[in-house]
């Protein structure tokens, strides 16, 4: 979704929503279907991705481009995609190879703006003397994404979680 939103593809985009769709000139089994068979008829990305609608974000990546969205994932911070191969649209739907690592850095950036901020497991090593050997505690982010972007993915993630499939992931007061 970022990769089309970047391409100027608006949340508000409709979609057909079938149970099931084949990816066309797939020459083996290349059937994608939702969770639970069920289409949709035609809905908005942002509805798509309220309820996780498979068959609507590999037709999208297949739109965008596939080699465009694992550009846009290794950006994010998703570094085990290899760029010199050839993923198909199942990548949309996490069929690529991640780590949990990975992903938090990746919607970290849609959290901050754009701006991707690499992850590291030490911020501070002092030597006995106090002197300071390494020193992360300010860390430097690159952008990598339109803060526009950013903060419509921001929004549209914060549906899934509000009235979505990630609704447990809620937090309560």
């Amino acid at each position: 979704l970022a990769t089309a939103m970047s391409l100027g593809i608006a949340p508000s985009t409709v979609y057909p929503a079938p149970g099931s769709w084949t990816v066309p000139g797939c020459g083996g089994d290349c059937t994608i279907s939702n969770y639970d068979g069920a289409g949709r008829g035609r809905i908005d990305l942002r509805e798509a991705m309220r309820a996780s609608v498979n068959t609507v974000f590999a037709r999208l990546a297949l739109d965008v481009g596939v080699d465009r969205t694992v550009a846009m994932g290794r950006a994010l911070g998703l570094e085990r995609l290899d760029p010199n191969r050839s993923y198909g649209v199942s990548l949309a739907l996490g069929a690529a190879e991640t780590s949990p690592l990975e992903m938090a850095s990746a919607y970290g950036t849609f959290a901050n703006r754009g701006v991707r901020v690499a992850p590291t497991g030490i911020l501070r090593v002092v030597d006995r003397d106090g002197n300071v050997l390494i020193d992360n505690t300010q860390p430097r982010g690159t952008v990598v994404l339109d803060p526009v972007v950013a903060d419509n993915m921001t929004d549209v993630l914060r549906g899934v979680v509000e009235a979505g499939t990630g609704k447990s992931a809620q937090l309560h007061d």
